[in-house]
Parts: C-alpha cells; structure tokens; sequence
C-alpha cells in the first residue's frame, strides 16, 4: 500500500461507531466468488504501456446541467437496505453500486451477486439510473497490485474491459465508474488505455465516469495516476473525491472532512484540464471521531447521537461548510450533513459542474432537494 493522500478516498465506507456495519471505515466488504469470468481476449491496441495511448473510443460531447440543479449521485454499498435509496429518491439521478471488483488475475471483472443485482432492480423500480462502481479491492482495501494485474498489460485491460461490457448489457446497468485508488504516476497510461478500451466495448450510450483522488495541484493529480485529459478523451465525466481532507490518516490533526475553501482549490487545479461539465464534486456524507482509543468513522446519525449523549450543542462552521463539537472527554467531531451537502450542491452550481456525488447513502442524512 502506498501512502495516503489527502482526500484520497479514506473512509470511502464509513461507519456508525457502534460497528453496526462489519468492517472499519475504509475497507468495503470482500467479496470471494468461486470462480472468474472466462473472458476472450480482444485484439491488443496498445501493445506497450510505455507508448502514448491512442484512444479507440470517443465519448459524447460533455453536457453542463443546469446551474440550478446539478444531477446528483448517491454511492451504495450492494449489502444496503432498499431503505437507503428511498431516503434519498427526490433528489438523486443516479445510484453507483459497489459490489463488482477486478477479478483474480486481473483479466476479468467479477460476477455481480443477487444484492448487486438487487439494488440495481430497486434503482430501476424508482426511476434512477444505476451505475457499476468497480474497485481495485485486495484483502486490505485499495490495492496497487490489484490495479496493476489488470492495467499494466493490453491483454488484461482489453479482456476486464469486455468483461465489464458484458455485464452492463447482460443486467441493464445504465453506465460504470471505476473507483481506482493508491495507484502512481507510472499506472496513468495503463488507466487511460482502460478507459478507452471500456468506451470501445459499451458504446457511446453508456455513461462512463472515473472516480479520483483529490489534489489541489495539477502534478498532484498526475502523482496519484490521473491523465485526466486522456482519461476525458473516453469517459463522460470524472468524480473527484472531495472527502477526507482529515480523516483516520491523521490521528493527531483533527479537522474538517472536506472543507469548502479546500473543495475549492480541488476542484480549481482539476478544471485547469477538465471541463466544468465533465467533473462532479464527491462530497461526504459522514464524519469522524478523534477519540483516546483513535480515529472513529461516524455516520450523520451517529455524530449527533454521540453529541447528544454527552450533553454538548454542536457549532456549524458555516466557512467550512460542517459540524463540530469538542466533548467533555476531549473527543473532538466533524461531521458533514445534510446541510453540509446544500452548501456542496450550491458550490456545484455556482462552479457550472456536472453535478455532486454522495458518500454514501447508507450513512449520510437523506440528500436534500436542490433549490
């Protein structure tokens, strides 16, 4: 693993502090099938990674949403209560599901399960679109070595790409992001071949979308393995990840998940190469907890709850965009809410983004209507 980044996805899955939901606050649920996608391998384009990408696939022509009301996508865990969706239905366009992951060996994604499956139904059954989250998950979270099993050779990404394909059309998935995370600066031509191989395979009707780490520099997004133009030559739009600004990597400094001023200079540095209508803003929907014993992933409920059982009104830092509160103990708390999301939403629009997508609906207060 590599080191951590500043917003660079921790917490990506966080959890009430009671440990309701069975894993710590980065790492998503593994999920072992018993066998890999037996794929056929496309013809190779790029033969070489250490050759410029040529891009095999165009997407549309990016689109801005209106100022007023940027889409709005809320990230689901496959194992969530159909609850969770409906909490947030009036105001989200789009659910992006985890469940599906690199497949063992890197030539192949893995099969969606019967709660992917289901999640995906449910969307459909509200009206919203449902996208693939697809992950580069090993046995302790984010790994490298999973995302070079499938990038680092043309063979691997074009049969992962046609494997992908395959389950969009098989099950109906409205579009794919790829949640690709601890990768380095020499997995960007890897990525961007992926990317384009993806486009190729789904067609130009599939919305495609790269989650990324935030950086508030343009080499900084290069660092992490982002050619962000490249990678715009086929994807309709890139989420980056404007959450855990603090967080359980710093158990010394706490602060807030994603200020707005820090948001700011993200998004800033990102549109030096993207266009506004190409980048969402991922905003949190949780927060944290420095406590004696460590660094706790809290959700929104459970932020107050704990707020509450201590006897101490919390302060909205309307600059920062978040709530917190110093308990007696010396704990100290940020969260970002519902109210936090408005503001986000309203950064969105005055930005001209595409739209904010939500970390994640399992956790955060329901997602409140645009007004």
């Amino acid at each position: 693993m590599g080191q951590p980044h500043p917003g660079g996805g921790r917490g990506l899955i966080p959890l009430p502090r009671d440990g309701s939901l069975a894993h710590d606050g980065r790492v998503r649920i593994h999920r072992l099938l018993s066998a890999t996608l037996a794929v056929a391998l496309a013809v190779a384009l790029v033969g070489c990674v250490a050759q410029p990408v040529v891009p095999r696939g165009v997407a549309p022509k990016p689109h801005t949403a209106p100022p007023s009301h940027p889409a709005v996508t809320g990230f689901l865990q496959s194992w969530a209560n159909h609850a969770d969706q409906d909490a947030s239905k009036a105001a989200i366009d789009t659910v992006a599901i985890s469940g599906i992951d690199i497949a063992a060996g890197g030539a192949g994604v893995t099969s969606p399960t019967p709660a992917v499956l289901g999640q995906l139904t449910h969307a459909h059954q509200l009206g919203k679109k449902a996208e693939v989250l697809l992950l580069n998950e090993g046995p302790n979270g984010f790994s490298d070595v999973v995302a070079k099993s499938m990038l680092s050779t043309a063979a691997h990404r074009d049969a992962a790409a046609a494997s992908l394909a395959d389950v969009v059309r098989q099950y109906g998935f409205d579009g794919v992001m790829f949640d690709f995370e601890e990768l380095s600066s020499g997995d960007a031509v890897g990525l961007t071949a992926f990317a384009a191989a993806l486009r190729a395979d789904v067609g130009p009707g599939i919305h495609l979308d790269a989650a990324i780490q935030a950086s508030t520099s343009a080499a900084g997004y290069a660092g992490l393995g982002y050619d962000i133009a490249g990678l715009l030559r086929s994807l309709n739009t890139v989420t980056v990840m404007g959450y855990d600004q603090h967080g359980t990597y710093n158990p010394s400094d706490p602060g807030p998940i994603g200020e707005l001023s820090w948001q700011k200079k993200v998004l800033d540095a990102l549109l030096l190469t993207a266009q506004p209508g190409q980048v969402d803003l991922g905003v949190a929907g949780y927060g944290y907890d420095w406590a004696s014993d460590g660094v706790h992933t809290v959700g929104d409920i459970r932020a107050r709850q704990l707020v509450a059982a201590a006897g101490v009104t919390p302060t909205f830092d309307s600059v920062r965009g978040e709530w917190t509160a110093t308990l007696p103990d010396g704990e100290i708390l940020w969260w970002s809410d519902a109210r936090s999301i408005s503001l986000r939403e309203q950064l969105a629009a005055a930005m001209g983004l595409h739209g904010i997508a939500v970390w994640s609906l399992v956790v955060s207060d329901p997602i409140p209507v645009a007004q």
